[in-house]
């Protein structure tokens, strides 16, 4: 064994005993803090999605984009329209 995996090694064996604690005690989860991030987080969501669909018509004018279309984001994109989907994959 050379030095260089020694410290990893080492940082597993600690990493395994903090997961093995965790799995025997379980762990302490702060329900009001997870709904708070929850809700933060939908909400950036929500603003991104929208920040999107406004750069999208920015950029397409009046091209309908379905930005959950791998096939319209290659339009948005790369200005290519995909016409073989089998070559394309």
């Amino acid at each position: 064994m050379t030095n260089g995996i020694i410290p990893t090694i080492k940082l597993s064996t600690e990493l395994t005993k903090v997961l093995a604690d965790i799995e025997m005690n379980g762990i302490y989860v702060d329900k009001k803090k997870l709904s708070e991030i929850k809700t933060k987080f939908e909400k950036e969501s929500v603003e991104l999605e929208n920040w999107l669909h406004r750069k999208t018509k920015l950029f397409m004018g009046d091209t309908s984009i379905n930005l959950d279309s791998p096939e319209d984001r290659s339009v948005l994109f790369y200005s290519i329209k995909i016409t073989d989907k089998k070559r394309w994959n």
